[in-house]
């Protein structure tokens, strides 16, 4: 939601921020994170690439309330699952 947040919002707010270091993948800096966000507001989504665990990656997808409801986020939930078993898929091929 902060890539999404308009720009004197999302500034103040990263202002207030300490960045904690929890892998080696993790953001520690306030310009990698703003450089994140925009490739965020690019994509329409993010991802975390082990940032907060070892081993663990994830996919996260906002919309506004035009285009996704929440009544559908069962259906959302299970495309986002099979996409995410496609790339595991993938990267265990590719690995």
């Amino acid at each position: 939601m902060l890539a999404f947040l308009p720009s004197s919002v999302r500034s103040r707010l990263l202002e207030t921020l300490t960045l904690t270091q929890f892998t080696q993948t993790t953001i520690t800096s306030i310009k990698s994170l703003k450089e994140e966000l925009e490739e965020i507001r690019q994509q329409g989504f993010a991802t975390a690439n082990q940032e907060y665990a070892d081993g663990m990656v994830g996919v996260g997808m906002h919309g506004p309330t035009t285009r996704v409801s929440l009544d559908h986020a069962p259906e959302i939930a299970v495309k986002l699952q099979t996409a995410a078993e496609r790339l595991a898929d993938f990267w265990d091929m590719s690995g």
